[in-house]
């Protein structure tokens, strides 16, 4: 996997997946017990400028999960997730991080972005997590009630998979792809794209599946 995640971040084709294969070898490091390595590599994502709200919001969630559960450190965790709290209200790890807060004995409320309260709210989408394997799960927010449809593709352009087709209310939705559930296509480790559609608007965004 981390001579995968390399050459990803070495290949000028895939510049574009740089920080989303820098954000899964956090994972690696975690995983092989080198917190320090996933702490640097954490924060020279949080230091790029170019990187998305998304990533930020979840590469700080990582942070504060190895603090609190493999680094036993209490004060720098609560940072993490009060920084979400601070900077990513309406990012799906905002509640997580308010729970582990929680936990903590802390109690903090949410900000919430006048996007969010106003009433011409916009369809918006997001799946975590991502890089995944096998599975993500893709959240959207819908402004009204109305038919939305959801469909997975390769970068070809080829559908894998449609995920949602029928009539939704407005609000928050969420629904899990599973990479190795798809009518019997093999999906392989790759780039892959999901489309929203809501009366007459499209959402297409990127998720990275390694296996």
């Amino acid at each position: 996997m981390r001579s995968f995640l390399e050459k990803v971040q070495t290949d000028k084709n895939l510049e574009s997946l740089d920080g989303i294969s820098k954000r899964f070898m956090i994972d690696y490091y975690i995983n092989n017990k080198q917190y320090d390595k996933a702490l640097s590599i954490a924060d020279e994502i949080l230091n790029d400028k170019s990187s998305n709200s998304d990533l930020l919001c979840d590469v700080t969630y990582a942070k504060g999960l190895i603090y609190q559960y493999s680094l036993d450190n209490n004060n720098e965790a609560q940072k993490c997730y009060s920084n979400i709290l601070n900077n990513y209200p309406d990012n799906n790890l905002a509640k997580a991080a308010k729970r582990h807060l929680s936990d903590m004995g802390i109690e903090v409320k949410e900000k919430t972005s006048q996007a969010s309260e106003s009433t011409g709210a916009k369809l918006s989408s997001g799946n975590y997590p991502n890089p995944f394997n096998p599975t993500t799960t893709i959240t959207y927010t819908l402004p009204e009630d109305g038919v939305v449809t959801i469909k997975v593709f390769n970068t070809l352009g080829q559908e894998i998979k449609t995920l949602i087709n029928g009539y939704s209310n407005k609000g928050s939705h969420s629904v899990m792809w599973d990479g190795n559930n798809n009518s019997g296509q093999q999906v392989t480790s790759g780039i892959y794209f999901y489309n929203v559609t809501f009366k007459g608007n499209a959402l297409v965004k990127k998720m990275l599946m390694i296996k």
